[in-house]
């Protein structure tokens, strides 16, 4: 009967040796390997044969993370929840996992959790802010938002952010947190000023400074809010002309109906402005309503003829079926403001872009641009499309390489490079460049174009 009894036992041992052995084999391949997709795999066969050690499952959901199978990812991180092993970074991985698979739900409940617990709100908290503002869910937004600052109060993203929310309704709740974030960051400084001056207006009718705040929102691309700061305008002064226009304009970039009715509003009111004409020509234009736009510019030229932007904007129209009369009025936005980077870089542009008058005007406006701001990315990217057009491949060659040490995340100088180097047959260089391009453009222009040079000629 003993005898029995001991060689039952040593079954038993063996039994559950071998799974053990089999465990602590793949804990030892998970180790060994840098592969990730191997090393989930090890882990996630570890976890489920060495049975004391659950924080095997969450090791294994980040492997499945880092390799970007985010289904396993998750199976995984939610068997260490069960098993309460699932740390708060685990649960942050969780929630970006949710995110990557389009889960957006799951991703914000697993992340507000985070925030309940007091766990990584520093890492949480922007990623919650930007889901709920993606669902244009502006309460919850700034709910995270205050949350953020509460944890920390110098963040300029969480300051710039809630700063932009309030603007319309509480200026003077947004006006510290925006010179907040533009003291932080200079370039935020330069970004933002426009919204600053508008809320520091603080003595001017409530219909101009709501229509100054939604113009400031508008320079920032953000429709929606600028759309709130207007209508307030409107109700606070139905009569505001600039108001009305807008409004329009904030119509069309979202695409909401109304936009031309809110334009013969405006002009109704105030026939006679400049701006009104101008913003009704970029609707038409927009509109493809070629004519009719042009006509829109020329008015507000005649009605403020020392304006070089109404100027440019004619210009741009008569591009689209008169390129000598375009030229022309080039010219004389240049001439009415010879210091000014702007006038000098349309029509280098209005050169390059075209092929057209290179040599008599495009090369010189686009070096006249460049000596006017010598540090501006943009303006040594122009320059070296000019040179490159004019056939100087070495000067342009380097100004497109100042212009990417310059800004290095900026893809318009890595793709003209690329170009450059494609059309003198440097394969090699020029695939590498359209490689970085499409990585840093993604579905941009840049990244878009350098996607079909890719496939044409690096299939």
């Amino acid at each position: 009967m003993k005898q029995n009894c001991l060689i039952l036992c040593l079954l038993v041992m063996v039994t559950c040796s071998i799974p053990l052995g089999t465990g602590l084999a793949h804990l030892s391949s998970a180790a060994s390997t840098s592969d990730n997709r191997q090393r989930a795999f090890h882990l996630e066969q570890a976890a489920r044969l060495i049975p004391w050690q659950p924080d095997l499952y969450e090791q294994a959901g980040m492997a499945y993370q880092a390799s970007q199978q985010r289904d396993r990812a998750i199976l995984l991180f939610n068997l260490a929840r069960q098993h309460g092993t699932l740390s708060p970074l685990g649960k942050f991985e969780l929630g970006k996992a949710y995110q990557n698979s389009g889960d957006n739900g799951n991703s914000i409940r697993t992340w507000e959790e985070l925030l309940e617990e007091g766990q990584l709100i520093g890492q949480a908290a922007p990623l919650l802010a930007e889901a709920y503002q993606a669902q244009g869910d502006t309460a919850n937004e700034e709910r995270i938002l205050r949350r953020w600052l509460n944890f920390d109060p110098l963040d300029t993203q969480a300051n710039q952010r809630l700063g932009l929310l309030l603007s319309p309704d509480s200026p003077a709740e947004a006006l510290p947190l925006l010179e907040q974030a533009a003291a932080s960051k200079p370039i935020t400084a330069d970004h933002l000023q426009g919204l600053i001056n508008a809320l520091k207006n603080t003595t001017a009718p409530p219909a101009y400074r709501l229509t100054l705040t939604g113009q400031a929102l508008v320079s920032l691309s953000e429709w929606k809010l600028a759309r709130t700061a207007l209508t307030s305008a409107l109700q606070a002064d139905p009569t505001y002309a600039p108001a009305w226009a807008w409004l329009a304009i904030t119509d069309l970039r979202t695409n909401s109906p109304g936009a031309e009715q809110k334009f013969t509003q405006a002009l109704a009111l105030q026939d006679n402005s400049a701006p009104i004409h101008s913003l009704y020509g970029i609707y038409l234009e927009a509109e493809n309503r070629l004519p009719e736009a042009e006509t829109q510019y020329q008015l507000a030229t005649r009605l403020e003829p020392e304006n070089y932007a109404w100027w440019l904007a004619l210009a741009r129209v008569l591009s689209r079926r008169d390129l000598a009369a375009a030229l022309e009025t080039y010219r004389h936005a240049v001439d009415l403001d010879p210091q000014k980077a702007e006038t000098w870089y349309s029509l280098a542009a209005f050169c390059v872009e075209n092929e057209a008058f290179l040599q008599e005007y495009g090369l010189e406006a686009a070096l006249r641009t460049y000596a006017l701001d010598p540090q501006n990315p943009h303006y040594m990217d122009l320059l070296g499309r000019a040179l490159a057009a004019s056939g100087e491949a070495e000067s342009a060659e380097a100004m497109f390489q100042q212009a990417i040490a310059a800004a290095p995340q900026q893809a318009g100088a890595k793709f003209h490079l690329a170009l450059l180097y494609l059309q003198n047959g440097r394969m090699t260089e020029s695939k590498t460049l359209l490689e970085e391009t499409l990585h840093s453009d993604g579905d941009g222009p840049y990244g878009v174009q350098a996607e079909s040079l890719l496939a044409r000629y690096f299939p």
